[in-house]
């Protein structure tokens, strides 16, 4: 890949989603395990559906990855690096396209999730429910795409699917 090509790695590792350029198009499994180091051949795999489509869901530690016809169309970071705050992100990233409940869970905290399809970026954000806060508010997950629009989030990259408690 060139310099250019490797712009979401770079952000990725960083924690900067504020200079998020989006998940490659034709992104190889090969391609992921080199830039983000996880290890691809050991990851536990299973057959999912994706919003409307038929995919592989790949999970290997805190990364899980789903894969339509060979290519990485979804990645999924579990409590991500983020510079800087999520309040200094949000004012940078500006309003979401659709803020909602958060599908990515967390024991203890409230989740919400914040959603940029024009830039590529599902942010999931945990909250402390108790007054006062227990704890400043993280980003939980954050999920990572090629630029879209609403629909295609929904329906290609199942923006409406529920996965159910974690921890």
């Amino acid at each position: 890949m060139s310099g250019a090509g490797l712009e979401w790695a770079r952000s990725a590792a960083a924690g900067d989603w504020a200079a998020w350029p989006g998940l490659p198009a034709d992104l190889s499994e090969s391609e992921l395990a080199s830039a983000l180091g996880v290890d691809v051949a050991d990851a536990e795999r299973r057959g999912v559906r994706l919003g409307t489509r038929a995919a592989e869901l790949a999970i290997a530690g805190a990364t899980r990855w789903w894969t339509v016809e060979g290519r990485v169309v979804l990645v999924q970071l579990e409590d991500p690096a983020c510079v800087p705050t999520p309040a200094d992100l949000f004012a940078r990233l500006g309003p979401a396209d659709r803020t909602g409940d958060g599908r990515w869970l967390r024991i203890g905290a409230t989740t919400v999730e914040h959603v940029y399809p024009a830039r590529g970026l599902s942010l999931t954000v945990a909250e402390s429910y108790l007054e006062p806060p227990a704890f400043e508010p993280y980003l939980a997950a954050i999920l990572l795409f090629s630029p879209t629009n609403m629909l295609a989030f929904v329906l290609d990259l199942g923006g409406n699917d529920r996965t159910g408690p974690r921890l």
